[in-house]
């Protein structure tokens, strides 16, 4: 069982040293460093268009950051998103990713009424 939760400062060395592992392959052409976190999760933090959120193991007093899920380029008119999910890759085949992405739909379609929620998914995945 997992839980969503804020992104807090102390989780972004974190994910850079995810995103940058070996096996992590995104949308980024390059290493990133502290400062690219910093503005992204700035950017995140700013306006309504994006909402992200960590992923932690339920058990209580567990603050275990399994990776990072959200809706972004979010559409407040149309009611659409786009559904983003980044597991750390010591967490694969573990569950947390389809259980995570069953909880951000539900989020989606069910707290915040969108219509359409959609994703660019990659074939090695």
């Amino acid at each position: 069982m997992i839980q969503f939760r804020a992104i807090e400062r102390e989780d972004l060395e974190a994910l850079r040293d995810n995103r940058n592992a070996p096996m992590a392959n995104f949308r980024q052409h390059k290493p990133l460093n502290m400062v690219n976190q910093e503005d992204w999760l700035n950017s995140m933090s700013r306006g309504d268009e994006h909402i992200m959120m960590a992923v932690e193991p339920e058990a209580i007093g567990t603050k275990r950051l399994l990776g990072v899920v959200g809706l972004t380029h979010i559409d407040w008119i149309r009611h659409n998103a786009e559904a983003s999910i980044y597991m750390f890759v010591s967490e694969a085949g573990k569950g947390y990713g389809g259980e995570a992405l069953r909880k951000l739909l539900d989020y989606g379609f069910g707290e915040l009424a969108m219509h359409r929620i959609y994703a660019e998914i990659w074939g090695f995945n």
